[in-house]
């Protein structure tokens, strides 16, 4: 797994964008990265939104900075993806990082916003973050990991984890989705026989969390439905922090389908984070 050396981080000016840039910072500080601080002006913002924009990245590159890190801020003009993806593409970022917007009319987080765009635009890796308890950012405890389609890019899923807080007690999850009906038919034999199932599409990421020191509490749920076993798992377990996973255009599509990461977005009391890798690190 290469190490992230470069990271960016785009804000807008709201107080949303900015705490979601801790995460950057932390990301950074754990990786000894360079930081850039991104602020793209377009031609719908007035005078107050410039302004908020421009003062959001002196306070992160001044607070970076005092942590150590190696950080730089930026102001833009143009469209934001285009005038990203540049960025991303001349600087060699390997990790953006930006944030969920406010619900819109139709309660969405995520779809249809600049950030998932953003996600299916760019080479290098990415994550989206809701934050929904801004002083835990810097502090986090614990960690759930929901894993939908097996440990696929295990290695820099556990880079990544590692790099938010290696002291965190983590928790990987894995819904084995079951009918409403069939969950209550289902014999005892049959559920070990499905959990089984599911930790061993989980050990490949157990093994490499292990490389980190990690020992990760591997755990399978039988369930109809995805979004409320993360819910149940979440909120039970008083995580923290929760890591979606989408691999592709194709699985942001499917995952987006159904809208179940706007269930856990809309219904959770913890910060989310959807991660998605970059073409450079496709095994």
């Amino acid at each position: 797994m290469e190490n992230y050396n470069k990271i960016l981080a785009a804000v807008d000016g709201g107080f949303t964008a900015e705490s979601a840039a801790k995460y950057a910072i932390l990301i950074a500080e754990q990786c000894n990265a360079k930081l850039d601080v991104i602020f793209v002006i377009t031609k719908d913002l007035d005078e107050k939104d410039v302004n908020l924009g421009t003062l959001s990245v002196e306070r992160l590159v001044k607070c970076a900075m005092s942590r150590g890190i190696e950080a730089d801020g930026q102001i833009m003009h143009g469209p934001v993806v285009e005038s990203i993806k540049s960025i991303v593409e001349t600087h060699n970022i390997d990790l953006a990082v930006s944030s969920t917007r406010h619900k819109d009319s139709k309660s969405r987080y995520f779809v249809r916003s600049i950030s998932q765009k953003l996600m299916r635009s760019l080479s290098c890796s990415m994550i989206v973050v809701k934050v929904t308890h801004p002083g835990k950012t810097l502090h986090i405890q614990k960690i759930l990991v929901p894993v939908m389609m097996g440990s696929y890019h295990a290695d820099e899923r556990a880079y990544l984890i590692s790099k938010l807080d290696s002291k965190a007690r983590i928790r990987v999850l894995r819904v084995e989705k079951t009918s409403r009906t069939s969950a209550l038919l289902t014999t005892h034999d049959e559920k070990l026989k499905l959990r089984s199932m599911g930790r061993a599409l989980l050990q490949p990421l157990a093994k490499e969390l292990s490389n980190y020191d990690i020992q990760a509490d591997m755990y399978v749920d039988l369930a109809p439905n995805y979004a409320e076993a993360v819910l149940r798992n979440a909120a039970a377990g008083h995580f923290d922090l929760i890591i979606i996973g989408a691999t592709n255009k194709d699985i942001i599509r499917q995952i987006v389908q159904g809208n179940p990461v706007e269930e856990i977005l809309g219904k959770t009391s913890c910060d989310v984070i959807i991660w998605h890798p970059g073409s450079r690190y496709k095994i």
